[in-house]
């Protein structure tokens, strides 16, 4: 999909979220359906290539960034996270704009 390919290559260039932070967010979008990630932290780590502090503390910033939105499911390991696709198209107009200075 060649919007999926600009988005993650938009979030590769995103130089505000580390490289580690990033990596957890494009496998969170990889792994959305309707915009909604179910998935335990040991498999987004193993997925994401991240130790699980790293999740931890990419998904703290995630947040706090309105990239996504996490819903705690008590008693459960599971979390369900709500990626926020306007957030994107932010992340995409940066990297236009990037790009577009950097090849001028």
């Amino acid at each position: 999909m060649k919007d999926k390919e600009l988005l993650f290559s938009a979030i590769d260039s995103y130089a505000l979220l580390s490289r580690t932070y990033r990596e957890v967010l494009k496998t969170l979008i990889k792994l959305a359906i309707d915009d909604v990630v179910v998935i335990n932290i040991k498999d987004l780590s193993k997925l994401s290539n991240v130790s699980r502090p790293a999740v931890y503390a990419a998904l703290k910033v995630l947040e706090k960034e309105k990239l996504i939105t996490r819903n705690i499911n008590p008693g459960s390991r599971l979390s369900s996270f709500v990626l926020k696709p306007q957030k994107f198209d932010d992340i995409i107009k940066y990297h236009s704009v990037r790009e577009n200075i950097l090849h001028k």
